[in-house]
């Protein structure tokens, strides 16, 4: 015989084990979108790697960039205009500079 508890008690575990089968697949789904996240980050970090031996490095004065310090993440140019070269130096150096305008 079939009793109002017995019918609690058989909709409760239903409505837990939807709960479960709901909450599985909300885990699996995040799973998978994490993963696709991280592994589109790792071939990001895998060709940024890749490519830092094509950077541009004949600028650098000798011995640079070297963090002094651990300190030094911004840069400068140093020299003349016929020989520009950079330097790496503290983000809170401050450097003079001139405009240049011609007068007619």
């Amino acid at each position: 015989m079939i009793t109002a508890k017995s019918r609690c008690y058989r909709l409760a575990v239903v409505c837990l084990g939807l709960l479960c089968v709901f909450l599985l697949a909300a885990i699996t789904v995040l799973w998978i979108q994490f993963t696709a996240e991280r592994d589109q980050l790792l071939t990001s970090y895998k060709e940024l790697s890749a490519n830092k031996d094509h950077l541009e490095t004949r600028f650098w004065k000798e011995e640079e960039p070297n963090d002094h310090g651990n300190n030094e993440d911004c840069a400068d140019m140093q020299g003349s205009p016929d020989m520009n070269i950079w330097n790496d130096m503290p983000c809170s150096h401050k450097e003079g500079w001139i405009c240049e305008k011609s007068f007619r």
